[in-house]
């Protein structure tokens, strides 16, 4: 699903997060919203449906050029971390507000 260059934000992330958790048996998945207002409570809604893809093996979340902070990326990293059949990772924070403090301890959280 591609919402890049659209007007969405938190709560059209939100409300897209909720149709997830209809795909229970999904085994992968892509997700873009770049260049869009998506920030911090976007990216906690989506983490929140992404935890409960227990089969996804493959992702690809683009939330280049968002308005996504530390908490927000967080979110994302946690919940990936709950997906015991995870075995491909895109995850794009370029142009992020994600400090590279974070990027530098989700990097390596990534690689334990």
């Amino acid at each position: 699903l591609d919402f890049t260059l659209t007007r969405i934000g938190d709560v059209g992330a939100a409300a897209i997060s909720k149709s997830l958790g209809n795909w229970g048996q999904l085994a992968e998945l892509e997700l873009h919203f770049d260049d869009t207002d998506v920030g911090d409570g976007g990216a906690a809604a989506i983490s929140q449906s992404i935890e409960n893809l227990k089969q996804l093996q493959k992702i690809e979340l683009g939330l280049e050029d968002t308005e996504v902070g530390d908490a927000g990326a967080a979110a994302v990293f946690t919940s990936l971390e709950c997906l015991p059949e995870l075995r491909s990772v895109a995850l794009d924070l370029d142009g992020t507000m994600v400090t590279p403090a974070m990027k530098a301890s989700l990097k390596l959280r990534s690689t334990l």
